[in-house]
């Protein structure tokens, strides 16, 4: 011992003497306390406190101190004596015996030795002592003895002296059995005499003096029983049961109790009906029970009906009903579990999971053993599961993920059945309409069923039977149940929405869809059929009947039916007179059977009902006609003049029209079909091309037209042994052919026919013939002349050919049309129009990527694909004249038309931000194709986000007509409000903004519905991203959702992906942010996102921001993270707690991954364990370790290593970078119930995790990064030789969450992976290890906080003492080194416990903190014998190892 720790025994028990002669019995034995403290081998004050304990009444602990006394000086006879006089004080006189005799035993021992007259005087002292204790006890067994005599008879007198008797003998006994029993027998004796009242009595205290003597508990159970008091008669018959629990006559006595009281009938009753599912009968009866439980009347407990009743009520989710009856429960009973798991269950019905293990921690305290409270607890874990599969569920279903919601939601549903953790019917609804969603119909109906069984008012369950209707086809019932919700809930939008999307999707609507695509496919009869299908189908009204029948007069029309055509026009005219599409209907019929009078007369009849500007155009337009020549010539006129113009899709609506008209035959329709073709072709429509060409050749072979179409058409599709066929059976048959300069030119070709490229002779003669301007055709004159190699062809067939393939047996085929060019040489004057047709085709494989690039959404990279065909063509343009009739600048000024155009569209879908682009691009559209739709459209989109909305109604009315035109104008009205919401955002109105924006969208997707269409795509994501920035300045969550919806519909657009970064940020979510950024910017640069510099840089600032909000913790998670968990035990003792430390598990290991499991599933379940990092390299493999250890420790504190922040090859597709990994790791550890910050884990009990990083700066004599990487696994967005400081600055709001005060009885625990302090050991003969190992300013924040205990790990050497002075920061250089002054100390403890895999290891655990106090101890695998405690002070010797407190540590290691 310490001079200094001899020097405070002796003061403290001075102090002790001092109170103990004044009387301050409390005061005394604190200071006693104190002494044994410094010395816990003081017998004397060990003396002291238990005379304390005496005086105050404590026997029990003052023979504790007198036995610990003894185990130190065993030969003591002084002590012997106190301790037998202490059993004769308390009447336990045979203890007493023992120790008198011990007494001169010892006695005789000293005086073998020594002869002191004293010693004889202490002797006879002694022997005095031990007769009159035998005499005490002798005396009162004789006085029972006589008492029972005296009893046996009934004579008064011999009973009063059976009452003296045994009066004596209790006098003369104070052992609390022996005092029973004697006390029991005098309740006997007045029994006897009568008096029962004093009878009761005296057995009730025999009963409270000693509970376990059954004896007493039957004679009351008789006089209770004779008196008939139920109540106490129940108890009675419980206190006997507890005494003897497999007693089958007390519990059958107990049993006819209940059965026979009035409440316990009512019970009996609340019970079976509870059983058999009337849980509301249950819930009367129960209550019943209660008013009838009377004092006097029975014996139920009345806990056990209010825990009844709470069942009842928890089955029917009526959680307010628990918790009154469970806080009642605990107000009568607060030393029972039964209120508190109660009380437990109805915050697991709230969903309110911490509190609810609080009062199962409590349940536990009050019972530890007991099966009800375990049963609690995993009742608590499986709903917590339950609910989170609801939760998971709700999330994918929101995402439309409804596979994943399905299975999520059938573990649920099965789980919750007898949990009842939540509203088994929303359940079954819920799980319906994602059965739905999976198109599974017949299993959603059985859940929508089941759920309106259990609640038939309910409304979600009923619609989700509508929707199971609909999804199984049963559109009648669907339209019935949807018809019933809109009645009970009228304002309901979402009812009257899914009525309508019903109806819509009905078979006569999809009938009718498909009908209408088979019209305009041409296909009539199968568009008559459908129609008609349509028809008979619509039972519920979906479709207007009148719609249908005009749909099917117009298909029986083309079909040339024409009686039956002018029947259905008759039956629309006669279902809606007022309808002028009925009018025009029955003058189609007319018009068709050459009645132009009759036609003529409706016609005007529909003009004067028509309600709009267009359609009355259209109308016009017929009656025109029908006082006009006929009509197949005017269209093939109009026809022939778009053709020319290089309006193609005019064209093609003029021919088909004349084909239409051409009733009579004044025209050749293979003449109308070959022109139809050559229009097709001109717009890429291959297949309906080569259907016309077909259908010209099979009408008039004689016609050439047609053979020369198709021809170009085969070449298109790359078919180019059919295209010289064609060619050779035009030339062989010497058909006419219109002849022009070009197509002379190409055939007579002297000199190089042998070269590759002249499979290009066939697309230019198609060019060729197809524009000339001649109308007078004539015989085609090919001059006869030798190709190279000597051959003569005579045959203009064989001269076709060798210029085809240049004279070699090389098929068309084999040529690609791109290489052919470029290895074309001809003459000099040729060159140039080579150079332009490459540059041509070159612009159209550049403007097809573009085409493609556009539809992905990718309008930036649709930009410049667009730009470099315009180049292309430009460069095409500037080469020289392109071979054929049709001049080079019609060709390109269409294609450039073409591309403009495109450009100009991509650049609206940016908004107003390029809409002035957009306007450019389609004016020089339209001055390449002057009157052209497409063009006027989007010079009108462009206009609209200028403002200038009546300039761009203007070009919607030139460029589209009838229901196009009204869709334009609705776009414009719906643009308008686009940028009416625009102008809020910029003026900082966001209410109104959100306002119009959402106005906008809802036109979108009722415009989309309207046309048959419900998907979302149809809504610009512009919308949704400016609806996202106006809910992100309100502080809106949904700003999040409308952020993901703009990302996907336009998944290849930057600022879509920044908005929703900013969003996060916004929102304190730099969590999910920073990985969200760092995968965007790695799709930009990928390419699958298009971003210009600005944006990228914007998306870099974002990721910046998200990291610094990381590191100063100052997102929503990490503050959840402080406080939520920071307190949650803060009330609990500190007794009964330990603490472990364990690190560098690496548990990818198998060895390592079974230390873990082989850990005692019971023994820790009040322990605390930490772990110091390095838990696995894997994020699978941690998680499984540490959700091993969670499960057996009360609570896990876990701080990352750096093997926890590997990315592995196997990850790098998970994690972009190790600060991903660590968001990732601690989210999930949130919800796995692991602690990575700080909490006070009991009152006064303290755990801070830091986390840390190594520092070069470690390494002293060499203070500089090294050549060797230790962690290449890591991937950090920063240097890593900054990364320690990115590191501790997240610390700091943990150090902030607690600085230990000056005076302070706290106990403080942190907690780190890398080494703090250089004088720790290194590992040995390890190249640069002391720069890769630790960082002294993480020892400067641990001493900030000042803990008791630092734990960290990495090192792998065990370790457990104080080490030097706190560092201070050397003004000289900077560097940090230990404080030489005298005054400052360091007083922490630094531990570190790695799993190193030796024998050692494997079955115990290392000890920190047991049961109040700090320690240093190994445990085995079963947990060990927990620290029993005396006032406060720990019984180590019982403890496999020794206390180490801090004077005693200084370089102690283990």
């Amino acid at each position: 011992m310490t001079v200094n720790l001899l020097a405070e025994r002796i003061v403290f028990r001075q102090r002790g003497e001092e109170y103990f002669s004044e009387g301050k019995w409390d005061e005394a034995s604190t200071w006693f306390t104190q002494a044994i403290s410094a010395d816990i081998e003081d017998t004397a004050s060990l003396r002291k406190r238990a005379e304390c304990f005496m005086k105050l009444a404590k026997g029990a602990l003052a023979l504790a101190d007198i036995n610990r006394a003894l185990s130190l000086l065993p030969s003591s006879h002084e002590l012997w004596n106190q301790k037998a006089n202490y059993h004769f004080l308390l009447g336990q006189y045979q203890d007493a015996e023992v120790a008198h005799i011990r007494a001169l035993h010892a006695l005789n021992e000293i005086m073998k030795e020594t002869d002191n007259e004293n010693l004889w005087a202490i002797s006879s002292e002694y022997t005095a002592a031990l007769q009159h204790c035998r005499g005490v006890h002798a005396s009162g067994s004789t006085e029972r003895e006589r008492g029972e005599s005296a009893m046996s008879g009934d004579d008064k007198e011999q009973l009063e002296d059976a009452l003296r008797h045994f009066r004596n003998a209790i006098h003369n006994n104070r052992e609390p059995k022996q005092e029973a029993e004697l006390t029991l027998l005098v309740a006997r004796v007045h029994h006897k005499l009568g008096d029962v009242d004093t009878a009761l009595a005296t057995a009730q205290y025999s009963a409270r003096i000693y509970p376990k003597l059954a004896e007493a508990h039957v004679f009351l159970s008789k006089l209770h029983q004779d008196r008939k008091e139920y109540t106490a008669l129940h108890q009675d018959y419980e206190n006997l049961l507890n005494l003897d629990p497999e007693n089958s006559d007390y519990r059958e006595k107990r049993t006819f109790l209940l059965m026979t009281s009035p409440a316990g009938t009512e019970v009996m009753k609340g019970d079976e009906a509870f059983a058999a599912g009337r849980y509301t009968e249950a819930v009367d009866c129960y209550t019943q029970a209660l008013t009838l439980n009377w004092e006097g009347a029975l014996a139920v407990d009345k806990t056990l009906i209010l825990g009844n009743r709470a069942a009842a009520y928890a089955k029917q989710r009526m959680w307010d009903e628990v918790m009154e009856d469970a806080n009642e429960c605990i107000s009568l009973k607060p030393k029972s579990p039964e209120g508190y798991l109660l009380r437990a269950r109805s915050w697991m019905g709230q969903l309110k999971w911490n509190r609810a293990s609080d009062d199962l921690d409590r349940a536990d305290m009050l019972d530890p053993n007991s099966d009800m409270v375990q049963a609690s607890r995993q009742l608590w874990a499986d709903c917590k599961d339950v609910v989170e599969c609801s939760v998971r569920a709700e999330a994918a279903a929101k995402v439309k993920v409804y596979s994943l919601a399905a299975e999520l939601l059938m573990k649920a549903v099965a789980e919750n059945e007898y949990l009842n953790a939540l509203d088994q019917c929303d359940l079954l609804v819920q799980r319906s309409i994602a059965l739905c969603m999976l198109s599974r119909g017949k299993d959603a109906m059985a859940d929508a069923q089941a759920a309106l069984d259990m609640r038939a008012e309910s409304l979600p369950a009923l619609h989700a039977r509508a929707e199971a209707h609909h999804c199984c086809g049963n559109w009648d019932a669907a339209v019935e149940d949807y018809q019933k919700l809109v009645e009970q809930a009228p304002t309901s939008k979402d009812y009257q929405m899914g009525l309508h999307m019903v109806l819509e999707t009905s078979p006569s609507v999809e009938a009718k869809m498909l009908a209408d695509t088979k019209f305009k496919m041409r296909e009539y009869q199968e568009a008559l059929n459908l129609y008609t299908l349509a028809i008979v189908k619509n039972t519920q009204h979906s479709v207007d009947d009148a719609l249908l029948y005009s749909c099917r007069s117009q298909a029986y029309l083309k079909c040339k039916r024409l009686d039956e055509a002018a029947e259905d026009a008759e039956s629309v005219v006669a279902a809606k007179p007022d309808w002028f599409k009925g009018y025009i209907c029955r003058a189609d019929v007319a018009f068709a059977n050459s009645n132009f009078s009759e036609a003529y007369r409706d016609y005007l009849v529909a003009l004067d009902k028509c309600p709009k500007e267009a359609e009355r155009s259209a109308v016009a337009e017929k009656v025109r006609q029908c006082l006009s020549e006929p009509p197949v010539r005017t269209f093939m006129a109009k026809g022939d003049d778009a053709f020319r113009k290089g309006d193609f899709d005019t064209a093609i609506l003029m021919y088909t029209d004349a084909l239409d008209a051409n009733e009579e035959w004044l025209e050749d329709d293979a003449v109308l079909l070959s022109r139809r073709s050559s229009a097709f072709a001109k717009i890429g429509i291959t297949e309906d091309a080569l259907k016309d060409a077909n259908a010209a050749v099979r009408f008039n072979p004689a016609l050439p037209d047609g053979y020369i179409v198709r021809a170009e058409v085969y070449i298109r599709l790359g078919e180019m042994e059919k295209a010289r066929k064609d060619f050779q059976k035009v030339v062989s048959d010497k058909l006419l052919l219109p002849t022009t300069s070009a197509a002379h030119q190409l055939l007579t070709l002297p000199a190089a026919v042998t070269t590759s490229g002249r499979q290009e002779a066939c697309k230019m003669l198609v060019k060729a013939t197809l524009s000339g301007t001649s109308s007078q055709p004539q015989a085609l004159s090919i001059p006869l002349t030798e190709a190279e190699g000597g051959a003569d062809y005579k045959d203009p067939a064989d001269r076709l050919k060798a210029t085809c393939t240049g004279g070699s047996n090389q098929s068309l085929a084999e040529i690609s049309p791109l290489e052919a060019v470029r290895q074309a040489v001809y003459e000099d004057d040729l060159v140039g129009r080579m150079k332009a047709l490459e540059a041509m085709l070159v612009g159209e494989e550049t403007k097809s990527e573009g085409d493609s690039a556009f539809v992905r959404g990718d309008y930036e990279k649709a930009i410049r694909h667009y730009t470099v065909a315009l180049d292309s063509l430009t460069t095409a343009r500037d080469q020289g004249e392109i071979p054929g009739s049709m001049s080079d600048d019609k060709i390109i000024t269409y294609e450039m038309a073409t591309l403009y155009n495109n450009r100009s569209a991509a650049f609206a879908k940016f908004g107003r931000s390029r809409a002035e682009r957009a306007l450019a691009d389609a004016e020089r559209a339209l001055e390449g194709r002057p009157g052209w739709h497409k063009a006027l459209a989007s010079r009108a989109t462009a206009l609209t986000y200028l403002g200038s909305t009546e300039a761009a109604a203007e070009d919607y009315k030139k460029a589209y007509s009838g229901d196009e035109l009204a869709e334009a104008l609705l776009l414009l009205d719906l643009r308008r409000i686009e940028l009416e919401g625009d102008s809020y955002v910029a003026n900082s109105q966001y209410a109104l903004a959100v306002e119009s924006f959402t106005e906008s969208i809802n036109g979108y997707l009722k415009a989309s519905q309207a046309k048959g269409q419900s998907d979302l795509t149809a809504v610009p994501a512009k919308l949704y991203l400016g609806r996202s920035k106006a809910l992100m300045e309100i502080g809106d969550l949904t700003a999040i959702e409308d952020g993901q919806m703009a990302i996907r519909l336009a998944p290849a657009w930057a600022l879509p992906r920044i908005q929703l970064v900013k969003v996060l940020l916004s929102f304190q979510r730099a969590e999910e942010a920073y990985p969200y950024a760092l995968f965007s910017l790695a799709e930009c640069a990928s390419g699958a996102v298009s971003a210009t510099l600005t944006e990228l840089r914007d998306l870099e600032e974002a990721r910046e921001q998200a990291l610094q909000a990381i590191s100063n913790l100052d997102t929503a998670a990490s503050r959840a993270r402080l406080v939520n968990r920071y307190s949650m035990h803060c009330m609990l003792s500190r007794e009964h707690i330990r603490i472990f430390c364990v690190s560098n598990l690496h548990v990818d290991r198998t060895d390592n991954l079974q230390w873990c499991q082989e850990l005692s599933s019971t023994a820790f379940m009040k322990d605390i364990l930490i772990v110091a990092g390095n838990m696995g390299d894997t994020f699978e493999a941690l998680k499984t370790g540490l959700r091993i250890l969670q499960a057996k420790f009360s609570r896990v504190f876990f701080v990352p290593g750096n093997h926890d922040l590997w990315i592995t090859e196997a990850e790098a597709g998970l994690f972009p970078d190790s600060v991903c990994k660590l968001v990732a790791l601690r989210k999930e550890l949130d919800v796995m119930g692991v602690d990575t910050g700080p909490a006070e884990v009991a009152t006064g009990v303290f755990i801070v995790p830091l986390l840390s990083w190594y520092n070069c700066a470690f390494d002293e004599k060499d203070p500089h990064p090294g050549r060797l990487r230790f962690n290449s696994f890591c991937n950090w967005p920063m240097a890593e030789e900054s990364v320690w400081s990115w590191m501790l600055r997240m610390n700091e709001k943990s150090i902030n969450q607690y600085r230990r005060p000056n005076s302070s009885n706290d106990i403080v625990i942190t907690a780190s992976h890398f080494l703090p302090r250089t004088d720790m050991p290194l590992p040995p003969d390890v190249p640069e290890i002391a720069k890769n190992i630790g960082c002294k300013e993480l020892d400067v924040q641990i001493q900030q906080i000042r803990p008791d205990v630092h734990v960290f790990g990495h090192s792998h050497i065990e370790t457990d003492g104080t080490h030097g002075a706190p560092y201070e920061k050397n003004p000289a250089n900077g560097m940090l080194v230990p404080n030489k002054s005298p005054t400052v100390k360091n007083n922490t403890r630094y531990v570190q416990r790695a799993l190193t895999g030796d024998k050692g290891d494997a079955e115990r655990l290392y000890c920190i903190f047991d049961d109040t106090e700090l320690t240093g101890k190994y445990v085995p695998f079963d947990g060990g014998k927990r620290t029993e405690h005396l006032h406060g002070e720990s019984l180590q010797q019982q403890a496999s190892g020794p206390v180490l407190r801090r004077a005693d540590l200084a370089g102690f290691t283990i």
